[in-house]
C-alpha cells in the first residue's frame, strides 16, 4: 500500500525551516511611502506622466514637489536644481527652501496638479479631448 501525502508549497517549506521568522534581535521591517503621484488624468491615460506631480521623501521629514526636473519652491516658483559643484552648504541652503512636511507637500501637488501644461495644452484641454474622444468613439461604434 502507497502512502500519498501532499506536497509542500515552497512556503510551508521555509516556514516549516524557521526561515519566515526574523532572527532574534533583528526587528521587523519598516514600510515607507517615498513617492506619490498626483495627477488629474485617470491612471492608464496616455498623458497621465506629462501631466503629474511627484511627491518625493527627501529624508528628515521632508518631501520636495516636482515636476519633471523642476522643484517647486517656497516661494511659489518651479525651478531646476542647479548644479554645486561640490559646495554642500550652498546646496543645502537652497534645498531648504524646496523642501516641505508631508501634508503641506500633499496640499500643495493637489493645488498645482490641475494648472500644469505641457506645449500649450492644459489639463483641462487633455481632458476635454479625451472627452470628446470617447464621445466620438461611442458614435462610431453605433454606425453600422
Amino acid at each position: 500500500m502507497t502512502n500519498h501525502t501532499t506536497a509542500m508549497t515552497l512556503r510551508e517549506i521555509r516556514e516549516a525551516l524557521g526561515h519566515t521568522v526574523p532572527p532574534p534581535g533583528v526587528p521587523e521591517p519598516v514600510v515607507q511611502a517615498t513617492r506619490y503621484v498626483v495627477s488629474c488624468l485617470p491612471e492608464g491615460h496616455d498623458d497621465r506622466i506629462t501631466y503629474s506631480i511627484n511627491i518625493r521623501y527627501e529624508g528628515s521629514g521632508l518631501f520636495s514637489v516636482r515636476h519633471g526636473l523642476r522643484q517647486y519652491s517656497c516661494d511659489g516658483e518651479w525651478a531646476y536644481e542647479p548644479d554645486f559643484d561640490e559646495d554642500d552648504a550652498a546646496e543645502a541652503e537652497w534645498l531648504k527652501g524646496y523642501r516641505f512636511g508631508h501634508d503641506a507637500a500633499v496640499g500643495l501637488a493637489k493645488k498645482l496638479a490641475s494648472t500644469l501644461s505641457y506645449r500649450g495644452r492644459s489639463v483641462a484641454d487633455v481632458l476635454a479631448d479625451a472627452a470628446v474622444s470617447a464621445v466620438s468613439g461611442a458614435a462610431d461604434s453605433r454606425q453600422p
